[in-house]
């Protein structure tokens, strides 16, 4: 990509983000905090449905699924003001 389309493509995404057509922190926010909540609401049924489909214990389906997505949410909840710098 030559430098000139590269500024360019820079600055049409600088006027998109400064357009305030991007969620806010409060918005993305609160939607990490809603998925994490419904997967909490619903982790015995999600469990259930794994181990139905795959025969995986419960153990195994929250050390392999459910715990790496909780992490992962957590991180994103933690980390989420400083990637929208």
């Amino acid at each position: 990509m030559a430098n000139s389309s590269a500024n360019e493509l820079f600055q049409r995404q600088k006027n998109y983000f400064l357009g305030q057509h991007t969620k806010s922190f409060e918005f993305r926010l609160e939607q990490l905090q809603t998925f994490k909540s419904m997967l909490l609401e619903h982790e015995q049924a999600l469990i259930d449905a794994v181990h139905d489909d795959f025969k995986k214990p419960a153990f195994e389906v929250f050390a392999t699924e459910l715990g790496v997505i909780y992490a992962e949410l957590d991180e994103a909840i933690k980390q989420l003001n400083n990637w929208m710098k």
